[in-house]
């Protein structure tokens, strides 16, 4: 099946550092060590339960996933549920995968961003994780568990992957960026960890683009540019006009906002001051909603109509 991954023994020499230094066993894998404790048991094992990782974007859900199953006897499938997230994903190619004749003892059904699955979907999975259990295991990834329906959680165990520290998280960028003959400085640094923490993919893919003639130099206009969360926030705080925040959005290719709400209302007190209530009502409705649309986008930019309109009202 095209969908299967196999690692070729001779392969290309890699150029893009997320990848190329994508931990691929699990004593490689930062932070989480109790979890990692779990796995190696798995592994010793080979076998284990439908599992569910979830946590920020890039704290190692897909990677820690696709270790584990490297080091388990089993062939598996990977789909992306963000785009195939529909009822029909559920019936053609999980059933298909699940029901096949395997070579190996286990099959592995890996569905990244679980989350985003509709629930029609997710309902139609609840009975295939139940008639093929004894030959097939699903591993769930997202950000937000409160998203998976009930009968999927009950049938999941879950883990919460916590972001390593900042410091775990420089000791590692150092370690990439002099392997890579790059020199620093810890201000550089710290720049890009403060901006882009806990995504570590992320900080990673900055200081590689960010490694000029083997200097790291963070442009620092870039860092607030790409610092969506805080660049939402700044444009509420001067209460800008709508088209100049929409433009933005489209410019950024934002299609998420699950952060961006976590982001606003845990900073409240720095924008919205005296209007609490009202944004708390309005980041109720747009998280709500986000979920039951395809066009996320759309839905926030509702959100900032109402928003701009109880702010401006102060």
């Amino acid at each position: 099946m095209e969908e299967l991954e196999f690692q070729s023994k001779k392969e290309r020499k890699q150029h893009i550092w997320v990848e190329k230094y994508r931990p691929h066993k699990l004593e490689d894998y930062l932070g989480n060590q109790m979890v990692k404790d779990t796995f190696k048991k798995y592994v010793a094992d080979q076998d284990f339960c439908h599992l569910f990782l979830y946590g920020p974007p890039g704290t190692g859900k897909t990677t820690l996933a696709k270790m584990l199953v490297r080091e388990i006897d089993c062939d598996f499938i990977y789909i992306n549920a963000s785009d195939e997230r529909g009822i029909d994903t559920i019936r053609d190619k999980i059933k298909g995968f699940a029901s096949s004749s395997g070579f190996k003892p286990l099959k592995v059904i890996i569905m990244d961003e679980a989350d985003q699955l509709t629930q029609p979907a997710q309902a139609s999975l609840r009975p295939y994780m139940e008639m093929y259990a004894l030959t097939t295991r699903f591993i769930l990834t997202g950000n937000y568990h409160e998203k998976i329906l009930a009968p999927i959680m009950s049938r999941l165990q879950s883990f919460e992957l916590i972001p390593p520290s900042k410091k775990e998280v420089a000791i590692y960028l150092t370690g990439i960026l002099k392997t890579e003959n790059v020199q620093y400085t810890p201000e550089e640094m710290a720049a890009v960890i403060n901006a882009y923490y806990p995504d570590i993919r992320k900080c990673i893919q900055v200081c590689q683009q960010s490694s000029h003639s083997g200097v790291l130099r963070v442009s620092k206009e870039s860092l607030v540019q790409y610092d969506v969360k805080n660049k939402i926030m700044e444009f509420l705080k001067v209460r800008a006009p709508l088209a100049d925040i929409r433009r933005y959005i489209v410019d950024q290719n934002i299609t998420r906002f699950e952060e961006i709400y976590q982001h606003l209302y845990d900073n409240l007190d720095k924008y919205a001051e005296g209007k609490l209530g009202s944004m708390i009502l309005n980041l109720a409705d747009a998280v709500r909603d986000d979920t039951l649309v395809a066009n996320k986008q759309i839905i926030f930019l509702e959100f900032l109509v109402k928003s701009l309109k109880s702010l401006k009202n102060s």
